[in-house]
């Protein structure tokens, strides 16, 4: 046999057992819906855990205000009110993961618009006598949606 023949052979045999073990780690037992992704194992978020920090969102994250919104650290807004801001992009070689939390002692709720305009809204959850709400902002930056639900609030970002 040629060594060249031998060597093309020998890559073709390790390139389909390379995407065989790619394939089975991906692979579905069927209970789950067409467009859902397979759950990320076990050992790659300890080592996204490390890699990846998290930091609250700062003042030089706003990057816009619109509508009401005057200064979005302390939102005061009647009820039923909204007030909306938008935080900006990181750089993609940035390892970072926001942490926007907001609390109250009224009840409210917070969305995150993403650019693909999807965004589910996260109600406040009472915690020691105030509701707080803390949400990851991706890296793509997002638009902040705040609305008071029953009476007026006053919002504070960041917190203990």
């Amino acid at each position: 046999m040629n060594p060249r023949v031998f060597f093309v052979v020998l890559a073709l045999l390790a390139l389909a057992a390379y995407v065989a073990s790619g394939l089975s780690f991906t692979r579905r037992d069927g209970t789950a819906a067409p467009g859902d992704r397979p759950d990320t194992p076990a050992w790659a978020q300890g080592l996204g855990a490390r890699l990846v920090r998290h930091r609250p969102v700062q003042d030089s994250d706003i990057q816009g205000l619109l509508g009401s919104c005057t200064d979005p650290t302390r939102l005061s807004l009647g009820a039923g009110q909204g007030c909306s801001y938008v935080l900006r992009a990181l750089p993609r070689t940035s390892a970072v993961i926001r942490d926007l939390r907001l609390r109250s002692p009224q009840p409210f709720q917070v969305q995150l618009v993403y650019g693909d305009l999807r965004g589910n809204p996260e109600p406040a959850k009472v915690t020691d006598g105030r509701y707080d709400v803390t949400v990851d902002v991706s890296r793509d930056g997002a638009q902040v949606i705040v609305t008071c639900l029953l009476t007026a609030c006053s919002i504070q970002q960041g917190g203990p």
